[in-house]
């Protein structure tokens, strides 16, 4: 029988493997974005959170760096999901934190034409799945 799991968690698991920094994970979808946090490459926070404008978004990420008394100069954010360079939420975080870049599709995948028509952190779960 196929075992089901969640890509979020998948998701989760990779990015903990990967993670040896204080960092955060920001992936937005339309109306939620699921926000984790890693200190010193241990999980430090996960969550989800709705929002209905780009402030909202900076306003969850920057109370949630304040209750883990992190500074966001101290971060580095790594964007996914629904959010582009350029875009009134880019701009938003952007100005607050510095360190900021977009997630990267896994390198140990074989992707078709119609991959290269698509921005690489535009589906995190899915990669993160086809890659567990």
């Amino acid at each position: 029988m196929a075992k089901i799991s969640s890509s979020f968690l998948i998701w989760v698991d990779e990015l903990i493997g990967n993670s040896q920094r204080t960092s955060a994970h920001l992936i937005l979808e339309a109306t939620q974005f699921a926000l984790v946090v890693f200190r010193d490459g241990k999980l430090a926070f996960s969550n989800w959170f709705s929002y209905g404008k780009p402030d909202d978004v900076l306003y969850f990420l920057m109370a949630t760096l304040e209750s883990l008394n992190i500074l966001h100069s101290d971060i580095q954010l790594v964007l996914g999901g629904t959010v582009n360079k350029g875009d009134e939420t880019f701009q938003t975080i952007s100005r607050f934190i510095s360190k900021t870049s977009f997630q990267k599709a896994p390198k140990n995948l074989t992707y078709s034409y119609s991959f290269s028509q698509l921005s690489e952190h535009r589906f995190p779960y899915l990669f993160a799945t086809a890659c567990a």
